[in-house]
């Protein structure tokens, strides 16, 4: 299993993972997130890829109305037959790799808290917007 970036070419087997975890109406949402778009001041995603068949998605981004020193996780799943083998981990691994001491948060929802929190994230009330989850989670 190998973290490369993500290309064009991977966004369909990105959206049907998403789809099946979360619901068709996100793998639309992904799908419509992943052209280019003036509400980013950037946005950097990686999968996880096994065997040419890629297994899972994670990325970085801000946004322009974000604070300049703070960076989000985006897009953060693993396909449901390969969760629970460190894929997450590396995928997280390689996304916080590349956050160059900037303040890292997540939308998390109540289900991933406990993931974060083993990541040194906690919840957080700083009025981060726009809101995109359950719980603001913020890596110390």
């Amino acid at each position: 299993m190998s973290v490369r970036p993500f290309v064009v070419s991977d966004l369909l087997a990105c959206a049907e993972i998403v789809g099946d975890i979360w619901g068709k109406q996100f793998a639309a949402e992904i799908i419509e997130d992943c052209q280019p778009s003036d509400d980013y001041d950037f946005v950097e995603r990686f999968v996880a890829d096994r065997h040419g068949i890629v297994v899972g998605l994670c990325g970085i981004y801000r946004l322009k109305v974000h604070p300049e020193n703070y960076v989000g996780v985006d897009w953060f799943v693993v396909s449901q037959r390969h969760q629970r083998k460190g894929i997450g981990t590396q995928l997280l691994t390689e996304a916080l790799r590349r956050t160059f001491g900037r303040i890292v948060f997540v939308w998390a929802t109540e289900q991933a808290e406990s993931f974060y929190a083993k990541y040194g994230f906690v919840r957080s009330d700083y009025p981060l917007q726009p809101r995109e989850g359950d719980a603001l989670m913020i890596k110390k």
